[in-house]
């Protein structure tokens, strides 16, 4: 029975050390991946200065944090920041995205949000930087996409936003303010 007590022991203590090891050893490839995936999806330019996975601040459940993100116009809003965050965290349910089933989201954390919405005189945006996707080029529709898509389910029991501070100057028709 002891040893069975032993073994039970040193497979916990191994898991947890899995756990706590894995995102540190590949910190510099997720954070690289992460900004060229996040790239990639958007007419902007979005950096951020750390990213941090932990399973501890609610486990089972994991938590994703990303510190200094901004998202930056480019073309006529070069030098823009469109939205800079201190911090922006959520966390998922994990075994969702094991199963591929839909992702749940179960609290997301925007701390010190500054937003700049701009509308130049010409009635472009500098929010607008949605890339166009390769379906509505081809006509097809999104639920038409495939069985190679996920779903998004938002099982929200915590939004947190802190210190937020948000500018709007539409050039266009004349309007300013600030909050």
């Amino acid at each position: 029975m002891k040893k069975v007590l032993k073994i039970f022991l040193v497979l916990i203590l191994l898991i947890l050390t899995v756990l706590l090891v894995t995102p540190i050893l590949f910190k510099k490839q997720i954070l690289n991946k992460a900004k060229e995936l996040a790239n990639t999806s958007v007419n902007a330019k979005i950096d951020f200065t750390d990213l941090k996975l932990t399973f501890f601040k609610d486990f089972p459940r994991l938590t994703t944090s990303l510190y200094g993100v901004s998202v930056s116009g480019i073309e006529v809003f070069e030098g823009d920041t469109l939205i800079a965050f201190d911090e922006f965290s959520a966390t998922v349910n994990v075994i969702s995205l094991v199963r591929k089933e839909a992702i749940k989201v179960r609290s997301i954390l925007l701390d010190n949000p500054r937003i700049s919405a701009i509308i130049l005189e010409d009635g472009s945006a500098n929010w607008d930087i949605a890339k166009e996707s390769k379906d509505s080029e081809s006509g097809v529709e999104p639920d038409d996409a495939g069985p190679g898509t996920m779903d998004l389910k938002v099982a929200l029991k915590k939004f947190e936003i802190r210190d937020a501070s948000i500018a709007y100057n539409d050039s266009k028709s004349g309007m300013e303010a600030m909050l």
